[in-house]
């Protein structure tokens, strides 16, 4: 999963975690438990396939190293074969491909690796028979190039494998669309039908939604505004935005009311960045609306996300 992906599996887990413990507060609301519910199974299919690729990863990692480990023994133990012939040929040159140990080997690139051994092998095979009294035999040159041959295979992950992660991870991604389009569309709407009546639970389930946007922390509001009745989005709505309160509750007075004026996109989206934490206040002027008056509540480096419909005259 990418940044924005990790950040929407978290708002979903936050939203199933806190109606798990506060299911009798937000039951009261028609359709929020059945939404929930499917949010919740959604979540447990990407938490199963997010373990089913770490598995196979782990596995994958594991056999991959204890091939590495076996190669890496064995040929350390031929160029030691080179290093013991030439302390008794002192007029020997010995080769730089053979002053390996096993520590420099690990630390190279695994692409390099295989290179790197068999060109300890070569130096062996040249050797010939000169190489016979100190323990190089037919035995150990076939071990050598079989543990060559076995790491190589395993250094990169099968076309089966990556095969099975990419249809993995496209079905983790289809099931974040999917339950941000709940969170959006469904369990948004149901939850501002309580924003009056029982505001301190609005307030939390709002705390509870904010997207922390990983990468993006720069963006602190986005908002839609749009025609109660048919929907669409509006263009040039004059949002003046005031922050009345601290992150603690503490009323904001004077110069630490931060305010911003803001005109909606011509695709009715209403954004700010970097704003300070608080409780913000936006009110919405549009000639031929009702003025609308909302309340939002922004942390530091999260995404607070809005919708707004707006009443024709």
């Amino acid at each position: 999963m990418d940044a924005r992906e990790k950040a929407v599996k978290n708002a979903v887990d936050q939203v199933v975690d806190q109606y798990t413990k506060d299911a009798t507060a937000y039951n009261q609301f028609y359709g929020f438990n059945d939404t929930v519910i499917v949010l919740k199974g959604i979540g447990k299919d990407i938490d199963a396939d997010l373990e089913a690729i770490s598995t196979k990863q782990q596995k994958f990692t594991h056999e991959k190293n204890l091939s590495k480990g076996s190669m890496v023994e064995i040929i350390c133990r031929a160029a030691g074969m080179v290093l013991a012939y030439a302390g008794l040929n002192r007029t020997y040159a010995v080769p730089t491909a053979v002053q390996v140990t096993p520590y420099s080997l690990k630390r190279r690139r695994e692409a390099d690796l295989p290179a790197d051994c068999k060109a300890v092998l070569n130096v062996c095979v040249a050797l010939g028979n000169d190489l016979t009294p100190h323990g190089f035999t037919d035995e150990v040159l076939k071990a050598a190039r079989q543990a060559i041959d076995d790491f190589t295979k395993k250094k990169v992950e099968s076309p089966e494998f990556v095969s099975w992660k990419k249809a993995a991870n496209k079905r983790i991604s289809a099931n974040l669309i999917k339950a941000e389009d709940i969170l959006d569309n469904t369990l948004d709407p149901i939850a501002r039908l309580f924003s009056d009546s029982e505001p301190l639970l609005y307030a939390q389930y709002l705390s509870l939604r904010k997207i922390k946007a990983v990468g993006t922390h720069a963006l602190s509001m986005k908002g839609k505004i749009m025609d109660s009745v048919s929907k669409l989005l509006l263009q040039r709505v004059k949002a003046t935005i005031l922050r009345t309160a601290f992150p603690d509750g503490t009323k904001a007075i004077g110069p630490d009311a931060v305010s911003f004026i803001k005109f909606s996109t011509k695709k009715g989206t209403l954004q700010l960045k970097s704003m300070p934490a608080g409780t913000y206040t936006i009110t919405l002027v549009k000639a031929g609306y009702a003025v609308q008056t909302i309340t939002i509540y922004v942390n530091d480096n999260e995404l607070t996300k809005f919708e707004v419909n707006l009443v024709k005259l």
